[in-house]
Order: C-alpha cells, then sequence, then structure tokens
C-alpha cells in the first residue's frame, strides 16, 4: 500500500490553521477498489482544541488501519570509526565509568554529522555508549560461532577475552532444542 502511495499525507492538523485536505483521506489501493475516500463525518471548528483532536484522532485511526504504524525515519547512529573507537576505549576502559566515556566520545565526535543531514550528533549517554558496546561484542560473538572461519577476520582489538573464546566455543558445541 504504501508503495502505491509513496506521497500521502500522515501530517497533524493543528489548531488555528484551517486545513481543508485533512478533511479528506485519499489515496490508491488494490483492493477492495482501486481508489478509497474518506471524509470526516463531523464540523471543524479549528479554533478549538478538542475538535482539531477529534479530527487528528479520525485521521490517524484510518491511516493506521490502512497503513500501520508510521515508519520512523531510520538513520545510522554509529559510523564505523565510532564504533571502533568504542570498541577500543570499552577494552581499555580500567577504572573509567561509561559516562566519563561517553563525554569524551562526545567531545570527540561532536561536530560529525550523521548522515548526509547538516545536524549534528546528538549527544549520548554512558549507557547507550555501554548498550553498543555489548551489542557489538554479542554480534561478534554470535557470528563467529555461526561463521568460525570468519570469526579470524576480525581486528585484533575486537575486545574479545579468552572467557569469550571459551564461551564461543561452547556455543558452537552446544544445540538448543530447537535446533535438533
Amino acid at each position: 500500500m504504501a508503495a502505491l502511495n509513496p506521497s500521502l499525507d500522515r501530517s497533524k492538523a493543528r489548531v488555528n490553521e484551517a486545513d481543508a485536505s485533512k478533511l479528506t483521506i485519499e489515496f490508491n489501493c488494490p483492493w477492495p477498489k482501486p481508489f478509497y475516500r474518506a471524509e470526516y463525518p463531523d464540523p471543524v471548528d479549528w479554533s478549538c482544541r478538542s475538535s482539531v483532536a477529534a479530527l487528528n484522532n479520525w485521521r490517524s485511526s484510518r491511516l493506521y488501519y490502512w497503513f500501520g504504524a508510521p515508519q520512523a525515519r531510520r538513520r545510522n547512529v554509529y559510523t564505523e570509526d565510532e564504533e571502533a573507537w568504542i570498541l577500543h576505549e570499552g577494552k581499555n576502559k580500567g577504572y573509567r565509568s561509561w559516562d566519563q566515556i561517553a563525554q569524551k566520545f562526545n567531545q570527540t565526535f561532536r561536530a560529525q554529522a550523521l548522515d548526509d543531514d547538516d545536524e549534528e550528533r546528538p549527544k549520548l549517554s554512558g549507557s547507550a555508549i555501554h548498550g553498543k558496546a555489548l551489542w557489538m561484542l554479542r554480534k561478534r560473538e554470535v557470528d563467529a560461532a555461526v561463521n568460525p572461519h570468519d570469526a579470524m577476520d576480525y581486528p585484533s582489538d575486537a575486545g574479545e577475552s579468552e572467557i569469550m573464546e571459551e564461551r564461543m566455543m561452547k556455543q558452537k558445541t552446544c544445540l538448543r532444542p530447537w535446533e535438533l
């Protein structure tokens, strides 16, 4: 459905901004008929907050029914340089807390733009960076367990310790009930 309607307007109506296009929803659909049109049944007082809220509720329920939840814009949160930096700092953490590592991360990468946007990187918390470090290490563990020959391709500063290597070896030999 979304492919048939790439320019569908999901924006909300605003108080004191009359917009007649918000009173109807029109889109192409493959079934039950090639074109769908729904009109809001009640009159709208654009200066009344509750009237505009009722219109927005009607629009969002119809759009949710036909198109599902709106797709959030996916962003690449970390570049490869940032991921390598996080792994390196996490491996050499010492007595520093993750909040101190996050502060250093934010200072190091603060002016770097994400994707092709001009906006600066938002500041990240220590728990966000810690979570990313754990996720990257876990992903490498799983990749190594699934493809043991590819495990050698990771850089030496990947942060795998002898304990993790033992854990990966156990995962390779241990089958879960649903894998039988």
